[in-house]
């Protein structure tokens, strides 16, 4: 979108890019190209907002979807005073020109019309002022006056350019913050959702609801905000928001070594790619992140002593045995 914007600080109305503006529309980025063609390009093509561009405090007039309309609005306002501002209602913006300079006199009233306007009027004397000035102070007093007011000047000056800076500080954050930011759920997840997942039969629930094109985006959106503070750290938060224990050491990435299942074919995972996506996580990058936590996810909950202990299990029983044979054969 754009918007037809008022530079208050030179008086000039100029079109701007609406991502161009501040939270509150109140301060406006300007390029710092000398050609004001290479500037209009750049309005057109909503070119992003670096350090180098200047801010200007401004006044929002009115917005438009397209750069033509808002200039078309722009040079009919400025010829023959027809911009609307929406803060003002249907009161109109009389510009001049581009520069809104007001340099116009207002009209002198007409003297009113009595019964007896043919008899000449008396004039009532001026009024009388002092002759000596108001402000009758000594030399020194008006110099010192000057040197404060000037003194004021600056310092009212120097925390107007801190102001800036500082919006123009805030701007850039809230910019970067909102590139960051996951978008907002659409839509209501389904109460088919119920995570973690504990069973097959409720993973194929999960499965079906998925065939909706818009619970994809609605899920995909959700995940992205477990957040994270690398990619793998970011994979393994959903994957544990997704999946019980139990039911994730029923599968492997391919599927191909005894009797576990694929959770690559499944379309959870296309969810879970995507959501890692929104937070600038690679695909391969997920992809190892949802092995190693398939991988090692039986040795959670002491399931590495179990299986340790059904490995040591033979051997003992072996070592038993031989025990009692040795036993025998020395007692005949």
């Amino acid at each position: 979108m754009f918007a037809v914007v008022v530079f208050t600080e030179t008086n000039e109305v100029e079109v701007v890019p609406t991502s161009w503006l501040s939270v509150d529309q109140t301060v406006s980025f300007w390029p710092p190209y000398k050609s004001m063609q290479k500037a209009k390009q750049a309005v057109q093509n909503q070119e992003e907002p670096d350090e180098t561009w200047d801010e200007h405090f401004i006044r929002v007039l009115k917005k438009y979807d397209c750069y033509e309309a808002a200039r078309k609005k722009l040079m009919k306002a400025t010829r023959k005073d027809s911009l609307t501002s929406e803060d003002e209602g249907a009161k109109r913006l009389r510009m001049p020109s581009v520069k809104l300079a007001d340099q116009s006199v207002p009209p002198v009233p007409p003297r009113p019309r009595t019964a007896s306007s043919k008899q000449p009027q008396q004039l009532q004397p001026p009024p009388e002022f002092p002759s000596q000035p108001v402000w009758n102070l000594p030399a020194a007093s008006r110099s010192q006056c000057d040197i404060n007011l000037l003194e004021r000047d600056q310092m009212i000056f120097r925390a107007l350019e801190e102001i800036k800076a500082q919006v123009r500080q805030n701007t850039l954050l809230l910019q970067a913050l909102a590139k960051k930011q996951p978008p907002q759920t659409t839509m209501s997840l389904s109460d088919d959702f119920k995570f973690p997942i504990q069973s097959l039969e409720e993973l194929r629930k999960v499965e079906k609801v998925l065939a909706d094109k818009l619970q994809q985006k609605a899920l995909t959106s959700y995940l992205a905000t477990l957040g994270g503070v690398n990619p793998g750290d970011i994979v393994r938060r959903i994957m544990r928001h997704l999946l019980s224990d139990a039911l994730a050491v029923q599968f492997n990435w391919l599927g191909r070594r005894g009797q576990k299942m694929a959770f690559s074919a499944l379309s959870l995972t296309a969810v879970i790619r995507g959501a890692a996506a929104v937070q600038n996580v690679t695909a391969s990058d997920c992809e190892v992140s949802i092995k190693n936590w398939l991988k090692y996810r039986g040795d959670r909950n002491g399931g590495r002593k179990r299986r340790a202990e059904q490995q040591q299990g033979p051997v003992n029983d072996q070592s038993s045995s031989s025990e009692l044979d040795s036993d025998s054969e020395m007692g005949a």
